[in-house]
């Protein structure tokens, strides 16, 4: 028994791999088919073969016959087109007709990609014609001739992005503009025009996405590259209107704030440069230990039990940290030097270390010589240079925070 020719005659429906409708007759009559199990094996070129030896390719949703015809669609709005162009107008229109005239229509699916760029040959041809000088009579019975236009053409299609250009047809020495669309994530990398030389023609940057050139007298060709965006960096949040990022104490700001050691001023401000009083830095210390309650209160004359330093200050005199300037006062609100605001972290968080400070203007019996040099070897404190340390120069707020921050760092 001779089996039919399957490959010529088996009419194939409703593919996809592992199922297909084959006629049931094996011919093209419309009979119903039968479904049967194919065999197929994918091949590196993307085919799959299958049981009756077709060979299939992946269509748009679902796998189709290799062997079914090329989809012209781009190829028939191209050469529609072309025909509503008046080529009477145009030096080379025969080149436009040319690209139509090498259309072939016998494609199979697996020859999609010569399909494709038969349409970008018409559209590229479309592109590119030049207009004719026509002469014409005036009324007053002199002639004139109308100014030869150049194409300008872009790609048809442009990797991570789009790319366009108006006019498409430009006389010499006219502007020609130049819109790139980068896709989601990326960015214009480089745009080039240029000239039917190969000169590249100079571009001006419009801020918008759009760039402007000079026509010349020959046809353009622009080209775009987009490159994946970069991450954007980081720009470090404002919290007070006085204090920015460049600044030494920063960072110090943004965690006493954000651990409630301290706020600002009022009004957005934080006052980093204002002087810091004994009050605030106690407060400070004592706010970075968790508020904790102390056993009583202080008993200074100048402490009043509500005082938003009250607490602060009895802790701080329980803990060894501060002592008074008499015996029955604290003075919060004398500023704090940076002798004292040392001293006071060294207490809080310090250990001796066996070296000196090394500065000309702390001498080694001063209360505040080991503090000094516990500072400095911590990182927590540094001198003003000169080889000094400026014991007794008052301290600003952003100095104190500055201090403080350190010393919790190396805690």
């Amino acid at each position: 028994m001779n089996l039919p020719n399957y490959e010529a005659k088996v009419t194939t429906t409703n593919c996809y791999y592992g199922k297909c409708t084959v006629d049931a007759d094996f011919t093209t009559d419309g009979n119903a088919g039968t479904a049967v199990e194919k065999t197929e094996v994918e091949f590196a070129d993307g085919t799959v073969k299958g049981l009756l030896g077709e060979v299939f390719i992946q269509g748009e949703k679902y796998p189709v016959l290799a062997s079914s015809p090329a989809d012209y669609t781009k190829v028939d709005e191209a050469i529609a087109a072309a025909k509503a162009i008046d080529g009477s107008r145009y030096t080379n229109y025969a080149d436009v007709e040319a690209a139509i005239s090498a259309v072939d229509r016998n494609k199979s699916k697996l020859e999609q990609a010569e399909v494709d760029q038969m349409a970008k040959n018409i559209r590229d041809a479309i592109a590119a014609l030049v207009e004719k000088s026509n002469n014409s009579s005036s009324s007053g019975g002199g002639g004139g001739s109308s100014t030869p236009r150049y194409a300008v053409t872009v790609p048809d299609k442009t990797e991570n992005g789009s790319l366009s250009v108006t006019p498409k047809n430009a006389k010499k020495g006219s502007d020609v503009t130049i819109t790139a669309t980068p896709d989601k994530g990326y960015e214009v990398g480089d745009i080039v025009a240029k000239d039917a030389k190969g000169n590249k023609l100079t571009l001006k940057d419009n801020g918008d996405g759009t760039y402007t050139f000079t026509m010349p007298a020959s046809k353009v060709t622009v080209t775009a590259a987009f490159a994946e965006k970069k991450a954007e960096p980081i720009v470090p949040e404002k919290l007070f209107a006085d204090v920015s990022a460049e600044e030494y104490y920063y960072e110090a700001v943004k965690w006493a704030s954000e651990n409630g050691v301290t706020g600002g001023i009022g009004e957005n401000l934080f006052g980093a440069k204002l002087p810091c009083t004994r009050a605030q830095i106690v407060t400070f210390l004592w706010r970075a230990a968790g508020s904790p309650e102390p056993k009583g209160m202080s008993g200074f004359v100048d402490v009043s039990a509500d005082a938003y330093y009250a607490k602060a200050v009895a802790w701080a005199v329980e803990q060894g940290i501060v002592s008074g300037t008499s015996a029955t006062t604290f003075s919060p609100d004398a500023v704090c030097t940076r002798a004292q605001s040392v001293a006071f972290l060294y207490r809080a968080f310090g250990e001796k270390v066996n070296k000196a400070a090394g500065f000309s203007d702390v001498s080694a019996d001063a209360y505040y010589a080991d503090a000094v040099a516990w500072a400095v070897e911590n990182g927590v404190a540094s001198g003003i240079g000169g080889g000094l340390f400026a014991p007794d120069q008052d301290c600003a707020r952003g100095q104190i925070v500055a201090f403080l921050y350190r010393a919790y760092q190396n805690k």
